[in-house]
């Protein structure tokens, strides 16, 4: 991989960190891609999903998709072991989730239909326990 292409990536990866904190992730940041740390390319952002993102004009998508799955699989693992020496509930899996731009173009994000369906449930059911009048202390709604 060129220097270019490397520089690319990074900024894809800026630009992705700062998206998020223009949301509701005010901490969002680049991941650390080296001393024997692999973080997702952006961490602090949406929780319980590991961003793969790709600053491309051509995306080879099922190679993206296998790393982000790759990678979040052994996030999870090493999010249970965690989670398990702190005395705490292991995660059931980490979201495997591909963003990527093009130039000039809107950031689209890649993932299971299956992650993609469980996501919607949580929303609809946020929504649902929101209409019978029950306070929504998850904040999903705001």
């Amino acid at each position: 991989m060129s220097k270019r292409e490397r520089d690319r990536g990074k900024l894809g990866e800026r630009e992705l960190a700062a998206v998020f904190r223009a949301r509701r992730w005010p901490n969002a940041r680049r991941g650390q891609q080296r001393s024997g740390l692999d973080q997702a390319d952006v961490v602090d952002g949406p929780d319980g999903c590991h961003f793969e993102v790709k600053r491309v004009e051509r995306l080879v998508w099922r190679t993206a998709m296998q790393q982000a799955i790759d990678d979040a699989a052994a996030a999870t693992v090493a999010a249970g072991a965690l989670a398990r020496s702190a005395g705490g509930v292991p995660p059931s899996s980490v979201i495997p989730v591909v963003a990527t731009r093009r130039n000039q173009d809107e950031w689209f994000a890649l993932l299971r239909l299956d992650d993609l369906l469980d996501m919607l449930e949580v929303v609809e059911d946020a929504r649902c326990w929101d209409a019978r009048g029950r306070e929504d202390s998850r904040g999903l709604l705001d």
